[in-house]
């Protein structure tokens, strides 16, 4: 009988381990560096692949972690469209500045300025209009 017992005929059946269960887990640090530089470089692409995550994603950690990611990602696609309207607004307005009327800011320094009159020359100023100067 001892060698039934060797074959494994009265004895039971080896379990399946069951799978990890993944219901408290935080993601991997490096699935967090992951997610922090597609923000930085790529914020759309970051807030789809957030979004589309937290579709199927059951666990309550790391759905909020998630929800965080799209928010930053959104955030971050939301200031630099802010800057790049800045930028093509300043760049767009030019620096021209209108020398009819009055000086505001001054005379730009290192500006030629054209004679007038004698000894008198006529400098434009940093933001609107152009001042006389008398020179010796």
């Amino acid at each position: 009988m001892s060698d039934q017992s060797r074959d494994g005929a009265d004895t039971e059946p080896a379990s399946t381990p069951e799978p990890a269960s993944t219901d408290g887990e935080r993601y991997q640090s490096g699935m967090t560096a992951g997610a922090v530089l597609l923000t930085v470089f790529a914020p759309f692409i970051a807030l789809v692949a957030a979004l589309i995550m937290l579709g199927s994603e059951r666990s309550p950690v790391r759905r909020a972690f998630l929800r965080t990611w799209a928010w930053w990602s959104g955030g971050v696609l939301v200031v630099g469209t802010i800057i790049a309207i800045s930028l093509f607004a300043a760049i767009a307005s030019g620096t021209n500045t209108d020398e009819k009327g009055p000086c505001v800011g001054g005379p730009k320094l290192g500006a030629p300025g054209v004679q007038v009159g004698p000894h008198r020359y006529r400098f434009p100023c940093e933001i609107s209009g152009s001042t006389v100067v008398r020179l010796p």
